[in-house]
C-alpha cells in the first residue's frame, strides 16, 4: 500500500478511508482503530459468487443461449440479415455469465458506508450515473440483468426475425433501433429504475 500511496500522492491512512483528510494532525486513538477496522473488514469480505446462490438463473441462461443460438442458426439458413442481432446476443451471454455465474453475491461493506456509482469486480465494470449501488439495491439489480440477458437470447432473435417475415422492406432501417432501444433501453432503463427503487 505504501508505493500506491506514493504513486497517488495521499498517504496510507488517506488511501484507506478513501477520502482526504482535512489536517496533516495526528488521529486520535479511536480514528485509527476505525481505519484498521475498515481495511481487515474489507480485505476479509466474503467474495462469494452468486452461481451457487441464484436458484435456477444459471439453467435458464443455459437453456436461453441454446435456445438463442438455434434461432440464429435457423436466420442463417433462412439468409435473413441480422448481424446486429448476433451482437445483442453475444452481449446477453457475456453479461448474463457475470450476472448468472460471476458476480458477487454480496457487495463488500464499503458500498454501504460511501456513495459508489460503479462496480468494479474483475473485469467486469459497470457505471450509472446518478445511481448508488450497496447490498439493499444489489439482489434487486442482478434479477434484473438476469432477466435482460435470458431474454435477449431466447426471444430477441425469434422477435426480430418475425420482424423480418413482416416487413422484409423495413427491416433493414428499422434493426439498428431495435438493437440500441433492447440493448441500451433493455438493460440500463429497468436497471435504474429497480437501483433507485431499493436505493
Amino acid at each position: 500500500m505504501i508505493p500506491l500511496s506514493e504513486l497517488l500522492g495521499v498517504t496510507v491512512t488517506e488511501l484507506l478511508m478513501c477520502r482526504r483528510q482535512a489536517s496533516q494532525q495526528p488521529m486520535d486513538a479511536k480514528a485509527v482503530e476505525d481505519v484498521v477496522k475498515t481495511a481487515i473488514a474489507y480485505s476479509k469480505k466474503d467474495g462469494k459468487r452468486v452461481w451457487r446462490s441464484c436458484g435456477w438463473w444459471p439453467l435458464w441462461y443455459v437453456l436461453s443461449l441454446l435456445l438463442g443460438m438455434a434461432e440464429l442458426l435457423l436466420s442463417l439458413r433462412l439468409e435473413i440479415p441480422m448481424e446486429s442481432v448476433q451482437t445483442a446476443v453475444l452481449l446477453g451471454a457475456v453479461f448474463g455469465a457475470w450476472f448468472c455465474f460471476f458476480a458477487r453475491k454480496d457487495l463488500p461493506r464499503f458500498y454501504d458506508e460511501n456513495r459508489i456509482y460503479g462496480i468494479m469486480d474483475g473485469p467486469f465494470r459497470m457505471n450509472v450515473p446518478g445511481l448508488r449501488f450497496s447490498n439493499r439495491n444489489w439482489p434487486h439489480i442482478l434479477t434484473v440483468g438476469r432477466i435482460w440477458s435470458c431474454t435477449v437470447m431466447a426471444a430477441l432473435p425469434a422477435f426480430c426475425m418475425g420482424l423480418w417475415w413482416m416487413w422484409p422492406v423495413v427491416w433493414p432501417q428499422m434493426e439498428l433501433s431495435v438493437m440500441l432501444g433492447t440493448t441500451l433501453g433493455g438493460l440500463f432503463a429497468p436497471l435504474y429504475v429497480v437501483g433507485k427503487r431499493f436505493e
